[in-house]
C-alpha cells in the first residue's frame, strides 16, 4: 500500500507519548492530526501495536490476612442465615 511507506511505528509511538504527556488521551484521528501524514489504516494498525505494547497495571493481589478474614466474615454469615432459610423452606412446602 502506498499509504503504509508515509508514517512509521515509530512516529506513530512518539505521538502518541507526546499526547499523553500533553494530558490527553492518544486517538488514532488525534495522532493522524499530530503526525499530519499516513492513511487513517495504517495509523490505527500502529496506533494499535503501540498500545498493545503498553504495560498492563497488575491488579494487586489481596493479602492473605484479608483473603482469611472475608471468608471467616463470610462463612459465619451463611452459618448464621441456616436457620432462617430452613425455617423458610419449610414454609414455602
Amino acid at each position: 500500500m502506498a499509504g503504509d511507506a508515509t508514517i512509521t511505528q515509530d512516529q506513530v509511538s512518539r505521538a502518541a507519548e507526546a499526547i499523553i504527556d500533553s494530558g490527553t488521551r492518544p486517538t488514532a484521528g488525534a495522532i493522524r492530526e499530530r503526525v499530519g501524514k499516513g492513511s487513517m489504516a495504517t495509523v490505527l494498525k500502529f496506533f494499535q501495536a503501540w498500545r498493545d505494547a503498553q504495560v498492563k497495571v497488575a491488579e494487586a493481589p489481596v493479602p492473605p490476612a484479608l483473603q482469611k478474614g472475608l471468608l471467616d466474615f463470610v462463612t459465619s454469615a451463611v452459618e448464621s442465615a441456616k436457620p432462617y432459610s430452613a425455617a423458610e423452606m419449610e414454609v414455602a412446602t
